[in-house]
């Protein structure tokens, strides 16, 4: 789920220019890949409650609503203006095939962080698509790539041995949950340096920076407590901790430009 706000203030390096700040908010419900025509994963609680695995959507429904959705999603863009509806086929490429890249990477995680990291991209692209080529948006959307991948490896964890298994790929069936949880750790410290650089360019103030110091201690608890040997927590640390970083974001953001007013 994605929120995308915009505020008439003009960053100090881009004049000119709405300030639009999106925040991607996740809200994931574990791996579900399709094998054979059959779904691939070992279902979590919150997919048995909110997916077909219910039995309450069927497969129809499903279909025609995501049908439906790319509709829209093609006729929001083409209101928008004609790079966006140029881009479209892209972002729906990544999005929608995200699921089949189990199959053959142990990239995917970053093909995951891709589909989401095009709603930044786009919002900034449908207020003003003139300045396709200023760094700051692509920035944004490097943050929430790597914060994603990174999140997403951390939960991948859980089905090391299932993915190994059934020949799925991910980071952590391709070199170990160790090694996994650093690449995830690695990802984050990326992830933390793109928010930063974008705070610089953007000439954001306190409140924005103050966002980021939290997002970082609150990625730092995240891998505090889940370790090699005890996965116990990967819920909590998933579910729990990346809810709170888009809001913590959202309402720095927001605080600093309505600071400036």
């Amino acid at each position: 789920m994605s929120l995308t706000v915009t505020v008439n203030e003009q960053f100090d390096a881009l004049p000119d220019a709405s300030a639009t700040l999106h925040v991607t908010v996740v809200v994931p419900f574990g791996n579900v890949e399709p094998d054979d025509g059959e779904h691939v994963g070992v279902p979590t609680p919150e997919q048995l409650s909110l997916t077909t695995g219910a039995g309450k959507l069927t497969t129809a429904f499903t279909l025609v609503f995501a049908v439906v959705m790319v509709g829209l999603l093609v006729f929001a863009a083409a209101m928008l203006n004609p790079l966006c509806l140029k881009l479209c086929p892209i972002a729906l490429v990544v999005t929608l095939g995200y699921s089949f890249t189990k199959r053959f990477t142990a990239l995917c995680h970053f093909v995951l962080g891709l589909s989401l990291a095009a709603a930044p991209i786009g919002a900034w692209l449908a207020v003003d698509p003139d300045r396709f080529r200023e760094p700051l948006p692509y920035l944004l959307g490097g943050a929430v790539m790597f914060w994603i991948a990174g999140a997403d490896i951390l939960y991948a964890c859980e089905d090391f041995e299932f993915d190994r298994a059934k020949r799925l790929h991910s980071v952590p069936a391709a070199i170990g949950i160790r090694p996994a949880l650093a690449v995830s750790i690695l990802c984050h410290i990326v992830a933390v340096g793109a928010l930063v650089a974008v705070g610089i360019l953007g000439r954001l103030g306190p409140f924005y920076h103050g966002a980021v110091a939290a997002i970082a201690l609150l990625l730092v608890y995240e891998h505090a407590i889940v370790k090699p040997g005890d996965l116990r927590r990967v819920n909590q640390a998933f579910f729990h901790v990346n809810a709170v970083v888009s809001g913590v974001i959202l309402a720095g953001a927001l605080l600093d430009l309505f600071a400036r007013r």
